[in-house]
């Protein structure tokens, strides 16, 4: 049964690749996690605990390093995991996103993940899944909120994402 999810994940990703557009990334080979999908924890923030904050600073682009997870010719790898806002007291519309990019590009991109959270004391929790190129075994992120200040009279924001298949 394993084996057939596989090759129904698998046959569409290879149809794809006989196809050479520019703009893609191709490979043969794909590794999916043998055991839980949260085993590989690549990003994680908390702007209340303030856990994750030093390695992926607000509004700068920093390195996530896969080397030591997945092959060294990976090509891409797949995340998937949650984007979190926990509304304070404030009435405030707080806003999470998220931009992603290659390895040392330099270009600035928009935004290619979001949620928000309207009502005071509520909370949002929106699942997120992408696949991103990686070269030298990285790639980079950069994150956004909307809001200032500590909850519980403002929101809180997190991002958690686990790295649960690669391309080769």
């Amino acid at each position: 049964m394993d084996k057939l999810l596989a090759c129904l994940v698998a046959i569409p990703l290879l149809l794809a690749g006989c196809q050479t557009p520019d703009g893609f990334v191709e490979g043969a080979r794909l590794g999916i996690v043998a055991q839980s999908p949260v085993q590989f924890s690549v990003v994680f923030v908390n702007s209340h605990t303030g856990e994750g904050l030093r390695k992926f600073p607000e509004n700068e682009w920093a390195t996530v390093d896969v080397s030591g997870i997945v092959p060294s010719a990976t090509k891409a790898v797949y995340l998937s995991g949650l984007l979190i806002i926990t509304h304070g007291a404030a009435s405030e519309l707080c806003d999470l996103t998220l931009a992603y990019r290659n390895y040392r590009e330099g270009a600035d991109h928009t935004y290619v993940a979001q949620t928000i959270a309207v009502e005071p004391n509520g909370g949002q929790r929106t699942p997120h899944s992408i696949w991103i190129p990686v070269r030298e075994g990285n790639f980079e992120i950069k994150w956004r909120r909307s809001t200032s200040g500590e909850w519980p009279e403002h929101c809180a924001y997190g991002i958690n994402l686990h790295l649960v298949a690669y391309l080769r």
